[in-house]
Parts: C-alpha cells; sequence; structure tokens
C-alpha cells in the first residue's frame, strides 16, 4: 500500500503562512530624537518654566551655546510654544519675529501651541543673546535667554579696541 506524500507540501505551505505574518508585522516607523547641543525642556512635569537639564539652581531660563550650534526646546507639557521675543511677566511678552515653533513661520503673530513629545529646533548662526518665551506661560514667567559665544569664545587674537 503506498503513502501520500505530503512532505514537499509542507514547506510550501509553511512559507506561505508565513509571508502573511510578515504583511502582518511590518515595522512602525519611529522618529528619531533630534541630535543637538543643548536641550530646554517646557512644562517640564506640569511646571510653568522651562528647565535646562545640567543647569545651575536659578539659571533654568539660559543656555549657553557657540555659534553654529543647535538648540532644542522638548514639549513635556501640551499648550505650550517658544516664541522669540523680550518682555517680563509683569509688562507681557512682545515676539520679534526671529524664531519660534513649529517651523519659524507667523512669528509675530499666533503661535500654534505644541503637543506633549514634539520638540523645536534652531541652529543659531550669530552670536548674541536671542531673548524668548512661551505664550500664554509669559505670564507664568517661562521666558528664556539662549546666549550664543562666538566660535573662538569671544576672543580677537588680543587686540583690544584702545
Amino acid at each position: 500500500m503506498s503513502r501520500p506524500r505530503l512532505a514537499p507540501a509542507l514547506p510550501v505551505a509553511l512559507a506561505l503562512s508565513l509571508a502573511g505574518c510578515a504583511d502582518q508585522s511590518a515595522p512602525t516607523p519611529v522618529t528619531l530624537s533630534p541630535d543637538a547641543g543643548r536641550t530646554v525642556v517646557v512644562g517640564q512635569n506640569g511646571m510653568p518654566r522651562f528647565v535646562t537639564p545640567g543647569a545651575a539652581a536659578g539659571e533654568e531660563n539660559q543656555v549657553t551655546i557657540v555659534a553654529g550650534a543647535t538648540v532644542t526646546w522638548r514639549f513635556a507639557t501640551s499648550g505650550y510654544n517658544v516664541v522669540s521675543g523680550g518682555g517680563t511677566p509683569d509688562a507681557g511678552c512682545v515676539p520679534d519675529g526671529v524664531f519660534c515653533s513649529p517651523n519659524d513661520q507667523n512669528c509675530a503673530g499666533a503661535v500654534p501651541p505644541q503637543a506633549a513629545g514634539s520638540f523645536y529646533q534652531r541652529t543659531f548662526q550669530d552670536a548674541g543673546d536671542y531673548p524668548y518665551f512661551s505664550q500664554p506661560g509669559c505670564l507664568q514667567g517661562m521666558t528664556g535667554v539662549v546666549q550664543v559665544t562666538p566660535p573662538d569664545g569671544g576672543l580677537d587674537g588680543g587686540v583690544d579696541g584702545g
């Protein structure tokens, strides 16, 4: 009596079933976190202030970088943004139109609030101080400054103006 031969059909059936599984488990795209010179966390733990990791107490709203470096603002809490400009919580903050989250568009107008987990980056090419604030967080003291130093640390070769 002859036996049916199923062995050759088994690898084909197994391959087809595995191919069906592969289609169902396609990898989910991953958004990589930015590689930046300095990071400022906005609204960390719901606190109405900017927090710079590693900053000394009392200097949480200041970040110093070298010209050409990038600052990343990470939104730990929804509802905040980053807008360049100055002012004080008492007098109100006034946008200067230089930069703003999420994409440097309409920086002198209404800047949309960002979602928790999102980030905004800006590379600063020129030395100087760049004040910024958060709307509506300015009234809560959410202001800060990016201090950008020249690439040579401000040295001018020992020549002074006088």
